[in-house]
């Protein structure tokens, strides 16, 4: 589509995000924009890398990984800052067009538009291009552009967590919300399954002879306590299969679920007692039950009244942002990097409706982001915000 002109700042993002929104990069799928960023990068002094994850997790491109060493020698001793956002999105289509209506960016049709995190990579190398034209002081560098975060953050999950030894701070630029948002915490999350095995029967001649897993199943459910389970847990039973054909008593099923909680005793607490109603009403009706429980991410809180949040702070009232902290209900790559320990917040990107064909931005937001990037990344380093490295 063709964008009114603005100013060469505001074109430069535009652009970019267009670009971004065109090209195809459903999870696991995301080379289109993984070239994008190569290219974009190679005017800048770094030294650039894709990782081997593709090949792990069967797709077709791994993380795109970028070092900048310090603009000048005056900030050598700067903390070195993480960036990152996530390459893929949820696909709705192929081929997708922005187009700008009433200041919102949204999508043409019926395809999800991606600002979930394609804003957040527009912006990051945009913020970049912006300092790099301007010769402008900056501290030293790291980029992370991760595939398949969509899919339960398994580009994080799978790289190399060495990558993050020489990083002191870390953002990454991937929440929905207002630019000033600040998410300092985030769930530990359990991937809840279970298969229940019942006998097989016909309905009709010798239902009696049968185990019916489903209504095991149903029984064990319907006793769950699911949905928000105090402030910090919520439980999910989101997918069931099971059962043949309407004249056979089932007698297999599978639930798949989740548990999320900020608290670790209140994680296992809750998970502990989804499995006890699954078992009791087993035993009862004369089934078996296998589960398959896993911890897919650990959770993660960055105080908020560290020097490095405080310089965040700053740095959003500096450029009238109104500053939120927020408790996120959802897992990001943040959690991964956190786990590693490096202490990494999610920013707000401006995005709406994510994953949905609703989803927008507005043109301001992807405005405020560059600069709010733009300014982090200029002024970390600097004599009046100087911030200790963590070996400092």
């Amino acid at each position: 589509m063709k964008i009114a002109k603005r100013s060469d700042n505001e074109q430069g993002i535009l652009n970019t995000f267009e670009k971004l929104v065109a090209l195809d990069s459903p999870s696991r799928k995301e080379r289109p924009v993984a070239e994008f960023i190569k290219k974009e990068l190679s005017q800048l002094d770094l030294v650039l890398k894709e990782d081997q994850v593709g090949e792990k997790i069967g797709g077709s491109t791994g993380n795109i990984i970028a070092e900048l060493p310090a603009a000048d020698r005056r900030h050598d001793a700067a903390p070195v800052l993480l960036l990152s956002a996530h390459m893929d999105k949820v696909q709705s289509g192929t081929g997708t067009e922005m187009q700008i209506s009433e200041n919102y960016i949204t999508a043409a049709g019926d395809n999800i538009l991606g600002a979930d995190d394609l804003a957040g990579v527009a912006a990051i190398l945009e913020a970049l291009k912006r300092i790099e034209s301007k010769k402008a002081s900056r501290g030293p560098l790291k980029l992370i552009f991760s595939v398949a975060e969509e899919e339960g953050l398994q580009g994080a999950q799978n790289m190399d967590p060495d990558l993050l030894q020489n990083c002191d701070y870390g953002i990454v630029v991937d929440s929905e919300g207002a630019i000033g948002k600040i998410v300092y915490r985030a769930p530990f999350k359990i991937g809840f399954n279970a298969r229940i095995k019942g006998q097989k029967a016909h309905s009709g001649i010798n239902p009696d002879g049968g185990v019916n897993a489903i209504k095991i199943a149903s029984l064990a459910i319907s006793a769950m306590e699911l949905g928000r389970i105090g402030e910090q847990t919520t439980a999910n039973i989101g997918v069931i299969k099971g059962g043949v054909a309407r004249n056979v008593v089932p007698d297999f099923i599978e639930l798949q679920g989740e548990v999320r909680s900020h608290d670790k005793s209140k994680l296992r607490q809750q998970t502990e007692h989804m499995k006890a109603m699954i078992q009791k009403y087993t035993a009862e009706y004369g089934g078996e039950v296998e589960f398959d429980i896993e911890l897919l991410y650990k959770g993660y809180s960055v105080s908020r009244n560290s020097p490095f949040v405080n310089f965040l702070v700053q740095t959003a009232e500096s450029l009238n942002l109104p500053v939120e902290f927020a408790v996120s209900g959802g897992g990001s790559d943040a959690n991964v990097f956190n786990a590693h320990g490096l202490p990494v917040v999610n920013l707000g990107t401006g995005f709406e409706n994510a994953h949905s064909a609703a989803e927008k931005i507005k043109i301001d937001n992807l405005f405020k982001l560059v600069d709010f990037l733009e300014s982090i990344i200029q002024n970390i380093g600097s004599d009046s915000n100087r911030i200790q490295r963590k070996n400092d």
